[in-house]
């Protein structure tokens, strides 16, 4: 992709608006292709996503901005364990964060366990039920605001502001699936009720298939007869894990099913790239 001159064009040139690009647009763009060419342009302290299981203890991030020029910074959450808690927006398992960051300006995300009273599965996805901690996304563009007043950011779902559809001229963006430093009895129970909701979710999925595949298929699925649902009854904390299961977890399969599970993995260090000093900036940098 050829260098391209902020006096002349303040637009990212992976954005399919703008008349440099020649990628289709960031919607036809894989997940590793805008974490590839998208790194952030953000200071991120620490940089690991494990967070604290104490419910007095959250863990608290610092963001700084390394741009030159004013930055619309967006962090979506999902998880039925974690919240940000200081959000700007929550509704279910998503809890969001957004500001407009100065050049140089420094915020805090705090990241703490969810109150009891809390947990919800409302706009839990299936991309998000394969890690009961949760998935955390980061996101960064040019701002043209006036200031961080709700008024200017003017999006407004169930009367609190959200960002629900990210800019597509973003400069960074950066996806993780968040882990927890140690496993409390609270953690434990929490993911017990995740993993039959998993289940649950799945089998479900499955059975949409099943209807869908007897309609277009109905002689050949005429004497297809399905195992009949597990009652859970034989669940064990240590079945959760990253991946669809392949057995219901009942107490005849249960071994097998553990025998399967993967841990969950510590996730990558946020990748950030420093700001260039030349004028001339390279692969979507701000």
């Amino acid at each position: 992709m050829a260098d391209y001159d902020d006096d002349k064009d303040e637009r990212n040139p992976f954005c399919c608006a703008n008349d440099k690009c020649e990628c289709g647009g960031l919607s036809d763009m894989s997940i590793s292709t805008i974490l590839k060419f998208n790194p952030l342009y953000m200071d991120i302290q620490p940089s690991k996503f494990i967070l604290s299981p104490d419910a007095d203890k959250p863990t608290k991030y610092v963001i700084k901005c390394l741009s030159k020029v004013k930055q619309e910074v967006i962090v979506n959450m999902y998880s039925y364990i974690f919240e940000i808690q200081n959000s700007r927006h929550k509704y279910g398992v998503f809890t969001q964060f957004y500001h407009v960051f100065e050049p140089g300006q420094t915020m805090d995300l705090i990241i703490g366990i969810r109150a009891s009273k809390d947990l919800s599965f409302t706009e839990l996805a299936l991309e998000h039920l394969m890690n009961p901690f949760g998935v955390l996304q980061i996101s960064h563009y040019r701002s043209w605001k006036k200031d961080d007043s709700d008024k200017e950011w003017f999006n407004k779902i169930n009367g609190r502001a959200c960002i629900h559809k990210l800019d597509r001229n973003y400069y960074g963006h950066w996806e993780v699936k968040l882990a927890v430093e140690h496993e409390t009895d609270d953690i434990k129970d929490r993911k017990k009720v995740f993993a039959v909701k998993l289940l649950k979710t799945v089998e479900k999925k499955a059975d949409e298939i099943r209807e869908k595949k007897k309609k277009a298929f109905p002689l050949m699925l005429k004497d297809y007869h399905p195992a009949p649902k597990s009652d859970y009854s034989g669940y064990s904390a240590m079945t959760v894990f990253e991946g669809v299961p392949s057995a219901k977890l009942d107490a005849n399969n249960l071994k097998s099913v553990e025998q399967k599970t993967a841990a969950v993995k510590e996730p990558e260090p946020i990748s950030t790239v420093a700001p260039i000093k030349k004028k001339k900036k390279i692969l979507g940098c701000c």
